[in-house]
């Protein structure tokens, strides 16, 4: 019943045992590791797209820093001219008693006009600073969460490592 090469059969017969029970020893950690990964991914993914909100968020912050920049320099500019016109009524206001109440009274309607626009834009320079100011604070929020989605994306690595 021997025949002349027996160990051939029964190498290939533990072979193929190997192979079958090594598979089995194995599709779970390969199915467990295929989640991790999975999961891994989505986590890179979701940070992903946080950092792109921040990003976002932060290219708004920063136009609206200029753009509110530049409202107050357009303001101050504004608030010195009023300032002159101020002057220059104060002045004809002397002379108005004199026989130039004209002069004056069209000084005071140009100081009055300009002493409203600038009024105004202080109003639109406080609302675009309160806009400012809650973009900042979604920023500061999205930047956190991004954060957070860092350090548990970590933790999880930390943890597939040990």
């Amino acid at each position: 019943m021997y025949t002349a090469h027996p160990a051939p059969r029964f190498v290939a017969l533990v072979a193929a045992l190997a192979a079958i029970g090594t598979f089995v020893a194995t599709q779970p950690a390969t199915a467990a590791e295929a989640a991790t990964k999975n999961e891994l991914q989505q986590d890179r993914e979701a940070i992903d797209a946080g950092k792109a909100k921040v990003a976002e968020l932060r290219a708004q912050v920063d136009a609206n820093g200029k753009a509110i920049e530049q409202e107050r320099a357009d303001l101050q500019a504004m608030e010195a001219d009023v300032k002159t016109l101020r002057e220059e009524t104060e002045k004809l206001k002397k002379s108005a008693t004199t026989g130039a109440p004209y002069k004056f009274n069209e000084a005071a309607n140009k100081y009055n006009a300009k002493a409203q626009e600038a009024i105004d834009r202080r109003n639109a320079l406080d609302a675009s600073i309160s806009s400012y100011n809650e973009l900042v604070g979604q920023l500061r929020e999205q930047t956190k969460v991004v954060n957070d989605l860092v350090i548990a994306y970590n933790e999880k690595l930390a943890r597939k490592a040990n």
